[in-house]
């Protein structure tokens, strides 16, 4: 895993280059950057705050199953599901903060998908709204 600038030409490795993580576990989807913050997941279960400037982390914590998909953030929150039909809502915020864990019953592997001032679920069977259209 690594951080770039963003312009250059050619051979940018020595100007460019923030940092580079040498080993990172298996990810799934993408990370969501936020307030100088990259959150990320992974497979085995786990999510991290890493600091977009100097790649270290923040906070890295168990949230549990198998996580699936990319860490999806809609105002101040972040959504992150598991396969086992568990979506862990999380603080935007460098302090680590598990606001929620929300059960749907089912399995998933798919991403909430904000819209509107509403979040959309898909599990394996059925397909969730939560709240108003704005």
């Amino acid at each position: 895993m690594m951080a770039v600038k963003l312009g250059g030409t050619g051979d940018i490795t020595k100007t460019h280059r923030l940092w580079h993580v040498e080993q990172s576990p298996q990810r799934i989807g993408s990370g969501v950057v936020y307030n100088g913050h990259l959150y990320v997941s992974d497979a085995p279960g786990i999510a991290e705050c890493i600091d977009v400037a100097t790649g270290e982390t923040v906070w890295k914590e168990r949230l549990g199953g198998d996580l699936w998909g990319g860490v999806i953030r809609a105002g101040e929150h972040l959504y992150i599901g598991n396969k086992q039909g568990e979506i862990f809502v999380l603080a935007a915020t460098p302090e680590y903060q598990l606001i929620a864990k929300n059960e749907m019953g089912e399995h998933m592997k798919a991403n909430v998908a904000p819209t509107d001032g509403q979040l959309f679920v898909r599990t394996y069977q059925n397909l969730y709204c939560i709240g108003e259209r704005k």
